[in-house]
C-alpha cells in the first residue's frame, strides 16, 4: 500500500492535485496546523473519491514542529507495516536525510514535489484516443485470416510506447531489463519490487515517473513476453535385451 504524508505548510492545497493524479494511492495523511493554507470549498467535490482514504493530524506550531510530528508517525507506520511504500509530499529538502536513513535500511521512503507526480491521463493518451479499427465484411475477414494468419504483437512497444509519450524513452533498456528481473516474483508483491527497483536505479523523481508511465502497461508486457517454455526432454532409449 502506498501511503502519502502532507507537509501541507510547506505545499499549500496543491497536494489534492497530486494525490488525484495517483491511482495506487492507499491511505493520505494530512498534517496541518492553523498557519496551513485552507483547503477550497469547490475542492471537496473532487475529494470524494478518495475520503475514506483521508485522515487529518493538527500539528503544534513552531519551527520545524509540524516536520518533526511527520517523521515521526512515518516511522511509527514503518515499524508496523515495513512492506509497504511511504511517500513524504513537500518540497522540503530538510526530509531528504529521513528518505536517505529509510532507504538505507530497505525501506520504500521517498519525497516528491507536487509537480513530480505526472497525471495518468497524460501518459495513456495516446491510447485513448487510438481510433477503433474499420469494420471489414465477414467474407473478406475470413479470406484474410487464411491467406496470412495475423502476427502476434511485438512485445516491447507497449512499454516503449509508454515511456516516449512520457518523454522519458531514453530510459527503455533499462527499465525492460527491470521487468524481466522481476518477472519470477508473485503477482502480489511485483509491482512494489518494481516500484523500488525504478527508484533505485533513477532516483525519486525520475523513478516515480517512470513507474506511472510503465504501470498500466506492465501485465500486458508480461503477458506478451511469458517466459520461453523449456524444450521437452528426450524420451529414454528402451533398454536393449
Amino acid at each position: 500500500m502506498r501511503i502519502y504524508f502532507l507537509d501541507t505548510e510547506n505545499v499549500g492545497a496543491a497536494w489534492i492535485d497530486a494525490v488525484l493524479r495517483d491511482e495506487d494511492v492507499g491511505e493520505v495523511i494530512v498534517f496541518y496546523t492553523k498557519n496551513s493554507q485552507p483547503v477550497p470549498l469547490t475542492a471537496l467535490p473532487r475529494l470524494g473519491g478518495i475520503w475514506s482514504k483521508l485522515s487529518f493530524v493538527e500539528c503544534c506550531v513552531g519551527q520545524n514542529a509540524l516536520d518533526f510530528q511527520l517523521a515521526t508517525e512515518l516511522g511509527f507506520r514503518v515499524a508496523g507495516a515495513p512492506g509497504d511504500e511511504y511517500v513524504i509530499l513537500t518540497r522540503d529538502a530538510g526530509y531528504d536525510a529521513i528518505v536517505k536513513y529509510w532507504q538505507q535500511k530497505g525501506i520504500s521512503v521517498v519525497r516528491i514535489t507536487p509537480d513530480d507526480v505526472k497525471p495518468a491521463a497524460a501518459v495513456s493518451a495516446a491510447v485513448a484516443v487510438t481510433p477503433a479499427p474499420a469494420k471489414v465484411p465477414v467474407e473478406k475477414r475470413r479470406r484474410t485470416r487464411a491467406a496470412k494468419p495475423k502476427a502476434a504483437p511485438p512485445a516491447e512497444p507497449g512499454i516503449q510506447r509508454r515511456l516516449a509519450d512520457a518523454e522519458l524513452d531514453e530510459a527503455a533498456d533499462k527499465v525492460t531489463a527491470i521487468l524481466d528481473r522481476e518477472r519470477s516474483a508473485s503477482d502480489d508483491k511485483r509491482l512494489t519490487r518494481i516500484y523500488r527497483s525504478l527508484i533505485q536505479t533513477f532516483g525519486q523523481t525520475q523513478g516515480l515517473a517512470i513507474y506511472n508511465a510503465v504501470k498500466p502497461g506492465i501485465r500486458a508486457y508480461y503477458a506478451k513476453t511469458s517466459a520461453p517454455e523449456l524444450p521437452a526432454a528426450a524420451a529414454a532409449p528402451e533398454a536393449q535385451s
